[in-house]
């Protein structure tokens, strides 16, 4: 076994790292210092655009890693010190005095209902209130309570008050007054750091009223009064009671604002604050105004701008202005804003409710303990990365992930959790650590002999469902089913105590077959399959109910209806279960070497993270060279040389004994599956065919060629991606001259509509590198929004302060580009100018133009079609789920990274390649691959052989044996889509999970019960 690796931090950092690791072999300590891991995600209502409840998405994946045999879970516990290097680490644990005896509570809440004790709720923002005695949230893993023994009255007990009443109360006496902190000494191999952020505080911004005013709250709090787990039980009202009608949202609250030190971009704000105004129109149908001000509209990520675009269609009305003060009116409570236009105009407004954007900050108990460990941080308090290593901080062993490193959306974190891993993986390879026992397998039940015996459990999912469904309505209506014998409604499915009790009640009513009437299966069906795996019955025996997606959401304006709707659903899936039979998994032996697609920077870094994990790797790149785009750069925003990097990195790549590289060489098919890829290419006239286990995809994507501003026409005409070859190379030729540059050349246009998100971070670089070059250079850049996120608004202020000129233009007056008559070598740029309100002319020795970033859109397809992987409108590859699996392709055992993902920056390619080495190494370290058993299934009998099936399966998972002449199945291969089912014409084929019988029933029950 593997040396042990901490993690600490409970968040959805921290939970993928430990995940990650855990699935490559390697045991972990994984440290919280709440209660219950979750961290800040479990605060927040939904995630955007998927429109997923962020609890609900985050439970799996906390009970995944609760219930994983090589993660320790060190809840309510913290790190304290780091002692010793890289590979013998000795990790001072704080276990903290929970006055609850883990092990003895079952979750039961008896306790919080005796206590009388109340406080501030500190999860829900403080707007409501708990007991002294709590559970975090009710998802919350661990779930047990904890006493706050600055609140407990026994604890702080004097002559008149010894209450005392849970320890009284609980059945399982598990009260323990007498715990003390206690520390622990952990050896672990390597440290990962992913204690997330806290939200800035929002008192030190007076001018906006928050503390004074009670109707403005932060952007926290409103997440916590928008959750249906929340105070207001997801109905939005003021703190005072009465519904808003009109709301305005105010961006850059401590972010990008010296006066605060706090001059960087928190890059999330304006997504959430958006994401926060489209979804208060969906719960207040009678809103009047969705107003946000904003200086400019960060939209930079993957489908941010359809975001931001779609927005604007639903009636967000955004506001380009700086809000300079507010003032309550005394009686109504209402509030007024009055702000600064881009000319100078001040305007005023009134409005409901105030929601601050506030920024994100690092902890301060972390950054003690980066001081302490010996750890760098920024002048900020984020840990320290080093340029192109996003990841290491600056004590080897260490590493740091998630917004610890700067601030960054949930897609980026989770990407770089797995980069962590990755990297703590390498670290740990050879050390041997403690065996650690495996868990007993739990026997199958034989339900053969047995009538089927149903368990309906119907989930309210706080008020995401039972605000439109009347859930205690469909749990009643699921008890009048034949063959159901339980029936519960309860708050959260997902929840552990849930689990648990499902359990409990398989057990005590004998249940064989279970109806769980929730939210999505594509996230949580695999979270209940393994509640019944482990109660001793067949996962397939589990039916699951979407009445969240299929009710409550499509027709939350027909309440009656809906709950009707579930009642079918409901009843269908009643049916189906009755004939529900256990499925079996196959077991299949693998390969355990990988294929990356692409030599650039993303392919290469994932090829190295695998190789030096001790994997095979075949690096395949169609050019006869190493690089790509990346050979192209001059150096990154913090001074780094791209050309020396890019050296030593392909020298690494060629130099591994693991990494077999091939270049000059055109994949023309993939066959297989997951474990047991066959792919064929073509180098030269040679034909090579190679066998490995998984696959990376890492095509990257290129600089679009603008079709505008006499790009091609004038040689003073030229893109960033040429300046940055003509700085290395001619610098000297910009000395003294007149540049201009003009952003969203090609981006967020009708042809591309999304942000090619490098271009205004490349744009400054650039322009600071002329500047410090030669000081008297003018430099002039327009454009439409900066979009210089997280500490790259570092880079734009520094620009501004060494005199470049910014001026921002609108897509509907662009700028206009003609051949200076008197000097043909310059071109005239007329644009105009907001502030001054009128138009301006340049003659400019160079204009750079910031062209779009854009896919490969043939070369993608026909890819996409031999792998079986999607791509996106935009000729992008489309990840399996935007937030939790941003480098996993839905096909198993092929991941993606870099460009060929979407655009983003060096540091970002880098980690996002090294988190898809750790999703692949997780298939790689197993010692074989288990099929699904929800597979398609031939009657040899009814079969003719006629190959209709052959011809429509489109993961070619079925086939006519020449020989039997039947159609034959590779379950390894099959997906579980139907449509050979489907076509079949004498019926011969079903889908297990899905069988004739089963659907057939379900249509019985919807039309004649």
């Amino acid at each position: 076994m593997s040396k042990p690796v901490m993690v600490v931090g409970g968040g959805i950092a921290g939970i993928q790292a430990s995940l990650d690791l855990a699935e490559m072999g390697i045991p972990v300590y994984l440290v919280e210092s709440q209660p219950s891991i979750g961290g800040r995600m479990a605060q927040l209502d939904k995630t955007f655009p998927t429109n997923d409840c962020s609890t609900c998405i985050l439970a799996p994946k906390m009970s995944s890693c609760a219930n994983h045999p090589l993660i320790k879970i060190y809840s309510y516990s913290e790190l304290k010190d780091i002692r010793g290097q890289a590979g013998d680490f000795t990790a001072i644990v704080t276990k903290k005095a929970r006055y609850v005896d883990e092990d003895a509570c079952n979750g039961c809440r008896q306790c919080l209902d005796v206590c009388p004790q109340y406080v501030d709720d500190d999860f829900n923002m403080g707007i409501d209130q708990r007991k002294a005695i709590y559970m975090l949230f009710q998802q919350g893993i661990p779930n047990v309570a904890t006493i706050d023994d600055r609140f407990c009255r026994f604890l702080n007990r004097d002559k008149n008050d010894k209450c005392g009443r849970c320890a009284r109360i609980c059945p399982r006496k598990a009260i323990r007054y007498g715990q003390r902190d206690k520390d622990i000494e952990l050896e672990v191999g390597a440290v990962i750091l992913a204690t997330g952020y806290d939200a800035f505080e929002a008192e030190l911004k007076p001018e906006y009223g928050y503390g004074s005013y009670r109707n403005v709250v932060t952007s926290m709090e409103y997440e916590r009064i928008m959750s249906a787990s929340g105070p207001y039980g997801g109905h939005i009202k003021r703190p005072d009671g009465k519904e808003p009608k009109r709301i305005a949202f105010l961006q850059c609250v401590s972010s990008r604002d010296a006066k605060c030190n706090r001059e960087y971009c928190s890059s999330v704000c304006c997504m959430y604050a958006m994401k926060e105004a489209v979804i208060t129109r969906e719960h207040i149908k009678s809103v009047e105004d969705l107003s946000i001000y904003y200086m400019d509209m960060r939209a930079f990520g993957k489908d941010f701008e359809r975001y931001y675009e779609n927005a604007k269609k639903q009636g967000i009305n955004f506001v380009r202005s700086r809000v300079a003060e507010i003032v309550e009116d005394s009686d109504t409570h209402n509030l007024k804003l009055y702000a600064v236009d881009e000319q100078g105009s001040v305007s005023e407004d009134e409005f409901d409710m105030v929601v601050l954007s506030v920024g994100l900050v690092p902890r301060p108990d972390v950054v003690e303990l980066c001081q302490r460990a010996g750890i760098k941080t920024d002048r900020y308090g984020f840990v320290y990365a080093g340029s192109m290593a996003p990841i290491q901080t600056t004590r080897e062993g260490v590493l740091a992930c998630g917004v610890l490193t700067g601030p960054k959306d949930i897609p980026e974190t989770v990407y770089e959790a797995s980069g962590a891993a990755s990297l703590a993986a390498q670290l740990v390879k050879d050390l041997t650590g403690p065996e650690i026992p495996k868990p007993e397998e739990v026997p199958m039940r034989d339900i053969g002999r047995e009538r089927p015996r149903i368990g309906v459990f119907v989930c309210h999912c706080g008020t995401n469902i039972a605000g439109v469904v009347d859930v205690k309505a469909a749990a009643e209506y699921a008890r009048t089913l034949p063959y159901v014998e339980y029936v519960d409604d309860t708050m959260y499915a997902c929840a552990a105590d849930t689990q648990g009790f499902i359990a409990d009640m398989i057990k005590e009513h004998n249940l064989n077959r279970v109806v769980v009437a929730s939210c999505t299966p594509r996230t949580h069906e695999p979270l209940f399959q393994d509640v019944l795996r482990k109660s001793g019955l067949n996962p397939y025996l589990f039916t699951m109910v979407n009445i969240r997606d299929q009710c409550s959401w499509v027709h939350m304006d027909y309440p009656e209806e809906a709950t009707e709707k579930a009642k079918d659903l409901i009843r269908m899936a009643v049916a189906k279960a009755y004939y529900a039979q256990p499925l079996q998994q196959q077991v299949l032996p693998k390969d355990s070497s990988a294929l990356v697609i692409g030599g650039g920077l993303a392919g290469m870094t994932s090829a190295l993270s695998l190789a030096k994990q001790g994997y095979k790797v075949y690096l395949v790149e169609k050019e006869p060279v190493l690089g790509g785009n990346a050979r192209l750069m001059n150096m990154s925003a913090r001074g780094r040389s791209f050309e020396q990097y890019m050296d030593e990195l392909t020298e690494s790549v060629y130099d591994h004994p693991y990494i077999t590289v091939l270049t000059s060489a055109h994949i023309s098919g993939v066959e297989g599956y997951v474990g047991n890829f066959v792919t064929t290419m073509q180098k030269g006239r040679d034909t090579i065919k190679l066998n490995h286990g998984v696959i990376i995809v890492a095509v990257g994507a290129n600089e679009a060629v603008p079709t505008e501003y006499l790009y091609g026409q004038h040689p003073a005409v030229m893109t960033q991606l040429k300046l940055e070859r003509q700085i290395k190379h001619h610098v000297d030729d910009f000395k003294g001259k007149r540049v201009v540059m003009i952003q969203c050349v090609g981006s967020r246009e009708p042809q591309r509509p999304y942000c090619s998100r490098v271009c205004c971070t490349q744009a400054v670089k650039n322009a600071l590198y002329l500047k410090e070059m030669d000081p008297t250079i003018q430099i002039t850049i327009l454009y439409r929004e900066m979009r210089t996120y997280g500490m790259n608004e570092l880079y734009y202020e520094k620009a501004r302060r060494l005199g470049v000129d910014f001026v921002r233009y609108d897509v509907d007056d662009k700028p206009r580009v003609t051949v200076d008559e008197d000097d043909l070598n310059k071109v005239n740029v007329e644009f105009y100018e907001h502030l001054i309100g009128r138009t301006l002319k340049i003659k400019a020795d160079y204009l750079i133009l910031s062209a779009a970033i854009e896919a490969d859109r043939e070369s993608n397809a026909e890819l996409s079609k031999m792998l079986k992987v999607p791509i996106n409108q935009d000729g992008f590859f489309l990840e399996a789920h935007m937030k939790l699996r941003p480098v996993e392709f839905a096909t198993d055992g092929i991941f993606l990274c870099g460009m060929a993902h979407a655009p983003k920056n060096a540091d970002e390619v880098i980690a996002q390649a090294q988190g898809a080495a750790a999703r692949a190494a997780s298939i790689l370290a197993k010692e074989y691959i288990t099929t699904d058993g929800m597979v398609a299934k031939v009657n040899r009998f009814l079969c003719v052989a006629c190959g209709i099936c052959e011809s429509i399966c489109p993961y070619k998972a079925i086939a006519v044996d020449p020989q039997l002449h039947v159609a034959v199945v590779n379950a390894a291969l099959c997906k579980g889509c139907g449509l050979c089912a489907a076509t079949c014409r004498p019926g011969a084929v079903d889908l297990q999970g899905f069988d004739d019988n089963e659907i057939l029933a379900q249509l019985d029950a919807l039309y004649n019960w």
